[in-house]
């Protein structure tokens, strides 16, 4: 039932809403804002390993459309967005997120469709590379789909959850994965449980400027269906069948206003895991406009992958 019961509140929230916006029938929908956005990352990539071809890339490729607009006292807004990888195997454009929502004064935003994972907010802070790093991060995945989305501001801290039903998951009237989060002054909270997968996750990040320099951090957990309590859970390197744990760094430092020097390590206790060290060099050619260069070292396996490209935004 619980299912049901989360459908039922989006849905009536959003016939409260539109009940909100008939009163004025007179005042429709104004302030109507439609902008495209998008990213055009190109970048070279080679491999240290034998057999591994250097390629040229395009898998950070985005494009979209998102609306804004007003009815009365509501608001609502959605977004429309793909990804795009013209040098994939199979030149692939595929869903990046489809959703819409509606805005309520003193309530927050209720949201539908396909959206970013409350974790990917509150969490994955060290996420800063331009293609490379975050390989340690324990979350769901980026993408949600079939979910309802919640987010508020409440004296400056930003509270947020999500529900997300599977396809075809036929007798099953539970709610198959959540999330619940909260974020003050940089500093981010979230857990969530996958009900299918039967696995638990837990995290905190933190991201933040202090005059040229830059640092991000976040200790992720996913614990795969163990009795194991929290306690334990959070103790890194602890045996706990099961359960296994990420940490990701990155500090940054603006040699100029166009040139910034990052550096980072991410790592997981998982055996046989000594992490990857990550250094970038990026340079601001113009306001939307950054060439940037990295090398990403695999510590264990004593290789490394360098890239080289442009980012051109829109």
């Amino acid at each position: 039932m619980i299912k049901q019961s989360i459908i039922a509140g989006a849905i009536m929230a959003l016939a409260s809403t539109a009940a909100l916006a008939e009163e004025k029938a007179a005042d429709p929908v104004n302030t109507w804002d439609v902008k495209a956005f998008g990213e055009v990352r190109a970048f070279g990539e080679m491999d240290s390993r034998d057999n591994v071809d250097s390629e040229i890339k395009t898998s950070d490729t985005k494009f979209g459309f998102k609306v804004d607009g007003q009815a009365g006292a509501v608001g609502v807004f959605g977004e429309l967005s793909a990804d795009v990888d013209v040098n994939g195997a199979s030149d692939n454009v595929t869903t990046r997120f489809g959703y819409v929502g509606v805005s309520i004064p003193k309530i927050g935003d209720i949201s539908m469709g396909k959206q970013m994972s409350i974790q990917e907010q509150f969490v994955d802070k060290a996420d800063v590379f331009y293609s490379a790093g975050n390989n340690s991060v324990q979350k769901m995945d980026f993408k949600q789909k079939n979910s309802v989305k919640y987010m508020n501001e409440i004296a400056g801290i930003q509270v947020g959850a999500l529900a997300a039903m599977v396809d075809g998951d036929a007798g099953n009237d539970n709610i198959d994965r959540w999330q619940i989060g909260a974020g003050f002054m940089g500093l981010g909270v979230a857990v969530g449980k996958d009900a299918n997968a039967d696995e638990n996750y837990y995290g905190v990040g933190y991201s933040n400027k202090f005059g040229k320099i830059g640092v991000a951090a976040s200790y992720s957990i996913k614990d795969a269906g163990t009795d194991t309590s929290l306690s334990d859970a959070l103790v890194w390197g602890d045996d706990s069948t099961g359960v296994t744990r990420g940490i990701e760094l990155a500090v940054s430092y603006d040699m100029s206003d166009k040139m910034t020097l990052t550096g980072g390590y991410n790592m997981t206790d998982a055996d046989a895991d000594d992490g990857n060290a990550i250094g970038e060099v990026a340079y601001s050619v113009a306001s939307n406009v950054t060439a940037f260069g990295n090398l990403e070292y695999d510590i264990d396996a004593s290789e490394y992958v360098t890239r080289a490209g442009v980012s051109i935004k829109f």
